[in-house]
């Protein structure tokens, strides 16, 4: 049986992709999908201490926001960096 490929799994996130995602938690900071229930896609939302402090304008596909929440994390690191 072939093995199965969930649409977040597509996108294989790099090294500064995870250490972005370690600074972000380590600050409290959470991104995650949240559903849009006329479209079926999806938003992107951040919160800080459980605060939702942004939600995207733009609507994702299941195949797309897993991606984007990884390049948010690194967006965030990287301005952080500055």
């Amino acid at each position: 049986m072939a093995k199965r490929i969930r649409p977040w799994q597509t996108f294989t996130p790099s090294k500064d992709h995870y250490n972005a995602f370690r600074w972000c938690t380590e600050r409290y900071i959470r991104i995650y999908p949240k559903p849009v229930r006329k479209t079926g896609d999806y938003k992107i939302i951040k919160e800080v201490d459980g605060q939702k402090v942004f939600v995207s304008k733009e609507e994702f596909t299941e195949k797309e926001y897993g991606q984007k929440i990884w390049d948010f994390y690194l967006y965030l690191y990287s301005e952080s960096q500055k």
